[in-house]
């Protein structure tokens, strides 16, 4: 039982989210819907492993090609899930066949012999790598087996590194969409990434005590067991909160829009910028705490580049903090209004999407924790 419940945490968690993030349509993403993908994918590892140590070896023998192939791609889609969130607008088969052909064909070359070797050789070879054997499809499944190993190590290491590659150079697009200081931090999706890391040194450090080692080893199953399901819950709670880091994917449409704009409404400046002026100081529309840059630029009749370059001209911000600057100053007259306000209150009265994202603005803005800076507030004068 004890055995059992260590080899079916990490397929629950996994087929949890996997069913949450596609089948959650309060926030629906390209990026959410991916992540459910790599989920499913890792279900079906650790399913795989479930049945492997739980001693159906019949089943499992059928099952070991599709393992070998779903265990090389989790790390391929993670990084595809990266790539959705920054770069990419959407999956396509022609742009991201680069990340998962070499899964498949080494699922390919996997595949073959298992057809051909004798059913008895391959269990007894897939229970125990060591076994001396003089059959060439044993030499060739060592050989593969090990070139599976080398492939997933580099696999590991180029995602990690390419993944972080992304997040900087994407990063700073966040903070000109989204006015929620939560959503516009990268926070979140650095703490994807090492989750990541920590899943992918434990998985090469695994992989080199093979799975023979586990077999009566039930300390190392348990601190394999928690290991994963930590970080795949982890992953699963934070991508179902992070938001895209480049909203809009198209880049070179936006730029080209944005050059357009610039050179043929150059003397208009003057009335967007009266009307997103307005926009924030008599109409407040800066208490929609979904409120984001393609909302401004739909009420001012242009397009979210151009207004993100008007701000950052004009005022000298980039989107985020130009919004909240106005929920700040909101803040500072309800505090000193209403000083005995609950902090949830205060957050929703004031466009704030929750109280973390209001200490962040005011954190951001003013150096001070939220407390502080209210007890700066209220501070009798001298």
């Amino acid at each position: 039982m004890y055995k059992t419940i260590l080899l079916l945490t990490p397929v629950y968690i996994t087929l949890f989210w996997a069913i949450v993030l596609h089948t959650d349509n309060r926030n629906q993403t390209v990026p959410r819907l991916f992540l459910g993908k790599f989920m499913f994918a890792a279900f079906l590892v650790y399913l795989s492993h479930f049945i492997y140590y739980s001693g159906f070896s019949s089943l499992y023998i059928c099952l070991d090609p599709i393992y070998q192939l779903v265990s090389l791609l989790v790390y391929p889609l993670y990084h595809i899930y990266f790539r959705l969130l920054t770069v990419d607008p959407k999956f396509s088969l022609k742009r991201h066949i680069v990340f998962i052909i070499g899964p498949i064909l080494l699922f390919l070359f996997y595949s073959l012999v298992v057809f051909m070797i004798d059913p008895k050789d391959f269990e007894i070879w897939v229970y125990n790598h060591d076994v001396p054997s003089n059959s060439f499809y044993i030499s060739y499944l060592k050989a593969i087996s090990f070139f599976i190993s080398i492939f997933s190590i580099v696999q590991i290491l180029f995602v990690v590194v390419a993944n972080f590659i992304l997040i900087k150079e994407y990063g700073d697009k966040a903070r000109h969409y989204y006015s929620d200081a939560v959503d516009s931090t990268t926070l979140r999706v650095n703490l994807l990434n090492v989750s990541m890391i920590i899943t992918g040194v434990s998985s090469i450090v695994l992989a080199s005590l093979g799975r023979n080692y586990f077999q009566n080893d039930s300390v190392g199953m348990l601190v394999a067991a928690i290991i994963f399901s930590c970080m795949l819950f982890l992953i699963g709670w934070l991508g179902d909160r992070q938001k895209s880091l480049n909203p809009t994917a198209d880049e070179l449409e936006s730029k080209k829009a944005a050059i357009s704009e610039s050179e043929n409404l150059t003397e208009s400046q003057p009335a967007l910028i009266d009307k997103i002026t307005q926009l924030f100081e008599e109409k407040h529309i800066f208490l929609n705490c979904k409120l984001n840059i393609m909302d401004i630029a739909s009420e001012v009749g242009s397009n979210r580049t151009y207004i993100s370059y008007l701000i950052n001209q004009n005022f000298n911000q980039n989107f985020c903090s130009f919004v909240n600057q106005y929920r700040i100053r909101m803040l500072e007259e309800k505090v000193k209004s209403k000083p005995d306000m609950a902090n949830h209150q205060l957050a929703e009265q004031c466009g704030f999407g929750s109280v973390d994202s209001m200490k962040r603005a005011v954190l951001n803005k003013t150096g001070l924790s939220l407390s502080d800076w209210k007890n700066t507030l209220l501070a009798p004068k001298l």
